[in-house]
């Protein structure tokens, strides 16, 4: 009897020890210590930046960057390194950019690297490069208010790129602006940004960002022709040379006569209309290159002479203002110091409070230790700052100076505030940390995590895994995981030691015949994002292990011959082909822009008769259970444009936010549009976390209502996120609205929070370690039968019932009746019509939450929280289950 349960044992350490084994067989790599080239792009043009990295075995944690020799053909800097994972083996892959400066077939300089103690050659790379075509249909002009300036002298910079082609015919632009980058220039947003919702706004890349331009008419060589213009803001730094030359600016673009219907009647593309950021080169364009004219600055230091002992750093006149409210406090207590300062044609670049921290009014004064941020209007900026009297002899707020340099007279100058009286009267108790004891001391603060606010959008691969809501998806592999995982862990187990001994056996042949599986995996493993330049690794190791074969995205003549060897058909093998090409073209492609139609299931079924050409015993069957879980995987997927875009939008607003709020509420407000445009799309996203980034853009463009609303219809995906629940509840805690409420509700979520709390697949999960752990104890009863175990394996059947149950029972409730009025305000009728009296004492606001209960024409009859009913217009509230589409 006990010899028939030894598999029982054996089967769990067999679990234990396995992933062990693995990682143990992955952490050392075969082939030997060398370093090696790979060129990112395919099309290259003379000042076109393009990308290639430096791979190396292993992670160092002293490594040293390669060092390459010079070149006079390229200008080549280091963008980055980062560790990487080929088949299971760890490589450190250091990536570059260079800028081609002439064209023909050129080689990247040679270069070396020292290495876990060991001097690694870089070979030189053969690189053709083409020269575009200079056209006089466009014209790229970067222009300075004036070419003699002091150091620290902002500078206003307008950028114009006029055209007679349709702008509806130009993709795939690559925009280098020299002063972005410069360590001679600092660049700031111009003040006031431009709106993307007005008409003739454009998206346009610039030195890797996203710049808002504009439309106008103009006039080029006597023709009429249409410009996009911006303006940044530019300050020269400390250590610019006297005679400061500015690069030219550099504007590469593909021009094709617009065909697509899209475009038909437009007299430009819009916003988000365009391809400028388009990387597909296909089919026939020309590509043309515009070069502005370089601009010399004469730039002067500032004098010496004159030069007062407080001097602020400030270039450029303006006045201050202060003013101060109570008048009258007690030691400690906060005042309210306004200082608003005018008289300035670039007020975001004054920051008045930073330069209070070693003025008299510091030694007088507790200021704040955070940053004060201006309220930005057109020629002022206002600061409020809280600052706390430190004893009872203070007075008054003393007065300010500000001392400024005037590039007009060339002189230093300041502005003077008046002081304002204070009255400072003495406490009992100071309960501040900023008010001090008569020794001296101050009081100190216990530094607690806040509970109240919303947290940060989510963003990376996470949004692009489709996930279902509720979580009974999961089932289908948990419960086989449970009930079916023992039986296949023998043969996993002996499957493991098989190929270990052929490992040992016939090296060369162990890696024919595991390559597949390498590929499987290391897909798999890929991290997400999924980087092409990774990808392009996984696949050509796959050829070289399986074939011998080397795979590179220029000549790829091997790859046809090995397809007619081996009988593929030529379509698999053209369609495998483009593959490479699409995956080397994107893995250098400017932020925002990911390569269209690089997903895994499409490579798998393009490797795949490779495969089974070569390998006549591996069933159709076992291929297709191949790639169905690295489909599952879900780590693979292409990325979505629009999520990018929205995200963009985001982070512009949030930039915003604190020096423009208006501007900021419509930058919030685009990208919840973007949001709400891409969930209507048929795509494999995690809807959950998009809804979740929804409700973010309206909390902070302050729409209670509608942040509700995506919260609630994210809820089904992130029940038992604890940063969900949390911004759910700030935004509730906000709401004008409170509704009574029994106290059996709350007590009740807190002991059955395993139903309320706990999201679906928490449950799954709880459910399966239940099973998990009661099989383990019915094995070993086998053996022993302890007093205490009958009772364990009865709590954990009950656990499981009750886990079971509520899960039976969130799945069968659906998303119901809830509804979240959307109106600023609505009086709720006794009846449905305006003419019926209230039903509450006050009106209900945006963000209330309610149960509709019938609908009846233009009215629905709805139940609040504390249980009442009211007539509401439905054009004043939403459902969450959301419109057809969402």
């Amino acid at each position: 009897m006990n010899r028939v349960l030894l598999p029982v044992p054996i089967l769990i350490l067999a679990l234990v020890l396995a992933p062990s084994w693995s990682s143990v067989r992955a952490q050392t790599p075969p082939d030997p210590a060398t370093a090696t080239v790979r060129l990112r792009d395919i099309s290259r043009y003379v000042g076109q930046s393009f990308g290639f990295y430096v791979q190396v075995p292993g992670i160092s944690a002293s490594a040293e960057v390669p060092k390459f020799q010079p070149s006079t053909d390229f200008q080549i800097r280091l963008s980055g390194s980062a560790p990487a994972t080929q088949d299971g083996y760890k490589r450190t892959v250091f990536t570059y950019e260079a800028i081609p400066q002439r064209s023909g077939e050129l080689r990247l300089p040679a270069g070396e690297i020292t290495w876990a103690g060991r001097r690694l050659e870089i070979p030189a790379t053969a690189v053709l490069v083409r020269e575009p075509v200079a056209t006089e249909e466009m014209k790229l002009e970067v222009s300075f208010p004036k070419r003699d300036c002091y150091l620290g002298e902002p500078l206003l910079v307008r950028v114009t790129w006029t055209s007679t082609l349709s702008f509806n015919g130009i993709k795939a632009v690559h925009f280098r602006l020299p002063l972005v980058g410069s360590p001679h220039f600092k660049v700031h947003p111009a003040f006031p940004e431009t709106d993307p919702k007005q008409p003739g706004a454009i998206g346009l890349p610039v030195s890797e960002e996203r710049v808002i331009a504009k439309f106008s008419d103009a006039q080029l060589g006597g023709r009429e022709a249409v410009q996009i213009s911006f303006q940044r803001l530019v300050v020269v730094q400390p250590g610019a040379p006297e005679m400061l030359t500015v690069p030219s600016a550099v504007l590469l673009c593909s021009y094709a006569e617009p065909r697509n219907a899209k475009f038909k009647g437009a007299r430009y593309p819009s916003y988000f209309n365009n391809e400028f950021f388009e990387e597909d080169l296909s089919g026939s364009f020309v590509r043309y290159l515009v070069r502005s004219e370089p601009v010399t600055l004469r730039v002067r230091p500032l004098p010496e002479t004159g030069r007062p002992a407080d001097f602020s750093g400030i270039v450029g006149g303006f006045r201050v203002e202060t003013s101060a409210d109570p008048l009258s406090v007690g030691v400690g207590q906060p005042v309210t110091l306004t200082l608003r300062a005018t008289g300035t044609d670039h007020p975001s670049l004054l920051d008045l409070p930073n330069l209070l921290k070693d003025s008299p009014l510091a030694t007088l004064f507790a200021l704040p230790d955070h940053t004060v941020l201006p309220d930005l209007a057109s020629g002022s900026a206002t600061w409020s700052m809280p600052i706390r009297p430190r004893h009872e002899q203070v007075e008054a707020v003393p007065a300010l100076v500000f001392s400024y340099f005037d590039p007009g007279s060339g002189r230093y100058d300041a502005v003077r505030t008046e002081p304002i009286p204070l009255r400072v009267e003495a406490v009992d108790s100071v309960g501040l940390s900023e008010a001090q004891f008569a020794d001296g001391t101050r009081l100190r603060n216990e530094i607690r995590p806040e509970v109240g606010g919303i947290f940060h959008n989510r963003t990376g691969p996470d949004l692009l895994v489709a996930v279902a809501p509720g979580g009974w998806t999961w089932p289908w592999y948990a419960w086989l995981g449970l009930f079916g995982v023992p039986p296949l862990l023998w043969v996993c187990f002996c499957r493991l030691t098989r190929d270990h001994r052929l490992e040992l056996r016939d090296p060369g042949a162990a890696r024919r015949e595991l390559a597949w599986q390498r590929f499987h995996r290391a897909l798999k493993g890929l991290p997400e994002p999924w980087d092409p330049n990774q990808a392009g690794l996984v696949l050509r190791q796959y050829f070289a292990d399986r074939f011998g074969l080397q795979v590179d995205g220029g000549d790829r003549g091997e790859l046809r011959r090995l397809g007619e060897k081996l009988g593929v058909e030529p379509g698999t093998v053209n369609d495998l082909e483009s593959w490479v090409g699409r995956v080397d073209w994107a893995a250098f492609a400017p932020p925002g822009v990911q390569g269209g139609g690089l997903d895994a299931g499409e490579l798998v079924s393009l490797v795949l008769p490779f495969e089974r050409r070569a390998h006549p015993r591996r069933s159709l069957l076992g291929a297709v259970l191949f790639a169905l879980g690295l489909a599952s995987a879900g780590g693979t997927e292409a990325p979505v444009a629009w999520l990018d875009e929205a995200g963009a939008l985001f982070a512009r607003a949030t930039e915003l936010a604190p020096i423009d709020p208006a501007q900021a509420e419509k930058f919030y407000r685009l990208a919840a549009e973007r949001y709400e445009t891409g969930l209507r799309r048929a795509e494999p996203i995690h809807r959950g976390l998009v809804f979740y980034n929804l409700g973010n853009c309206y909390v902070l463009a302050g729409d209670p209502g509608r942040a509700i609303l995506n919260y609630r219809r994210a809820e089904p995906w992130m029940r038992g996120d604890p940063q969900w629940r949390q911004a759910l509840a700030h935004v509730r805690n906000e709401r004008p609205d409170i509704f009574p409420l029994g106290v059996l509700t709350p007590v009740a979520r807190r002991v059955l929070f395993w139903h309320y709390d706990w999201r679906d697949q928490t449950r799954v999960q709880v459910i399966g370690l239940c099973l998990a752990f009661g099989w383990v104890l019915a094995g070993l009863r086998l053996y022993r039968r302890p007093a205490w175990m009958p009772k364990v394996l009865v709590g954990l059947a009950v656990a499981v019932a009750l886990l079971v149950g509520s899960s039976f029972v969130h799945a069968s409730a659906g998303p119901g009746s809830d509804a979240v009025i959307l109106a600023r305000e609505v009086v709720a009728r006794k009846g449905d019509a305006a003419i019926y009296e209230a039903a509450f004492s006050a009106p209900l606001h945006a963000g209330a939450e309610v149960t509709v209960l019938e609908r009846r024409g233009l009215w629905w009859r709805v139940r609040v929280e504390d249980g009442n009913e009211g007539w509401i217009p439905a054009d004043t509230v939403e459902l969450v289950a959301g419109p057809a589409g969402f």
